[in-house]
């Protein structure tokens, strides 16, 4: 999902690299969700070759919701940032890890 709008900028990209952690990973975009934000973001989830079934239906669900979803063989955290950042467009980049959250002012 982005809250990023054709005539503007994105200012921050946020971008979670993803490892079968499917159950955790929509507890990461609600604390996105809940920062107050009045600028463009994108989120960019990369997945790094997960193997589970429940990650891997996640990341269609998150597809479906317009969220950036890239797949790419396993090659471990610091990859999937790169690969993420190399997709990013914004002036700022925020790596958020798949299983963890931000406090709501964090941004």
């Amino acid at each position: 999902m982005s809250t990023n709008l054709p005539d503007q900028s994105v200012i921050v990209s946020i971008v979670i690299p993803c490892y079968n952690h499917g159950q955790y990973i929509q507890e990461a975009l609600d604390s996105i969700d809940a920062q107050k934000i009045n600028y463009p973001i994108e989120i960019i989830i990369v997945d790094d070759g997960s193997t589970d079934d429940g990650t891997l239906q996640k990341l269609e669900e998150l597809k479906k919701l317009n969220y950036t979803v890239i797949h790419q063989t396993n090659g471990g955290p610091g990859k999937a940032r790169n690969t993420g950042i190399e997709k990013a467009t914004g002036q700022y980049i925020l790596p958020l890890d798949d299983d963890n959250k931000i406090h709501p002012n964090y941004i």
